[in-house]
């Protein structure tokens, strides 16, 4: 490893946090991955053949301790002395694409789900931006009042199967 990629190594594995994500990549006509972690002050890339936690090993190491901001791949969860994030773009497309693919024929009872994650990340991120003009005491009661309507959302029972899949995720 050169200097400069150690260098930059270090970086990620010293951020408070990294958001890691991967696509879909080519090299010479054969498929591979691009492995993506972004911390703080650096950026790492690492294209791969296979689509596994080596590329995070490599960088994050295996005892990495900060957050993990991520999609939810099964994969980022094997990193257990760290604290997990999921990423909020991903929940909300998520959410948006199960509405669009469900509304043509879905009951409204199965459209329940999606619906009000959505509604709460929404409410969620409002409340993040206006946690400035609230007290503290303030701020944590309408906090706590969002995760009493994520525990309600998701100890339901799910009869479609991608609401049941999202449940159990959150």
């Amino acid at each position: 490893m050169g200097h400069a990629r150690h260098s930059i190594v270090r970086s990620i594995r010293g951020s408070p946090q990294v958001v890691p994500d991967e696509t879909g990549w080519q090299v010479g006509g054969k498929s591979a991955w691009m492995h993506v972690f972004v911390g703080t002050q650096a950026t790492c890339y690492v294209i791969d053949s296979r689509r596994d936690d080596g590329p995070g090993k490599q960088i994050l190491g295996e005892n990495y301790s900060g957050i993990l901001v991520h999609d939810g791949w099964s994969v980022y969860d094997k990193f257990s002395s760290c604290g997990h994030q999921t990423c909020l773009a991903h929940l909300i497309r998520r959410c948006r694409e199960m509405i669009e693919s469900m509304a043509p024929t879905a009951s409204r009872a199965s459209l329940v789900l999606p619906r009000g994650v959505l509604k709460l990340l929404t409410d969620a991120l409002a409340l993040r931006d206006r946690k400035a003009e609230l007290t503290r005491v303030g701020y944590l009661r309408k906090f706590d009042q969002l995760l009493v309507r994520l525990m309600i959302l998701v100890r339901r029972r799910y009869r479609h199967a991608a609401s049941e899949r999202l449940a159990k995720h959150l």
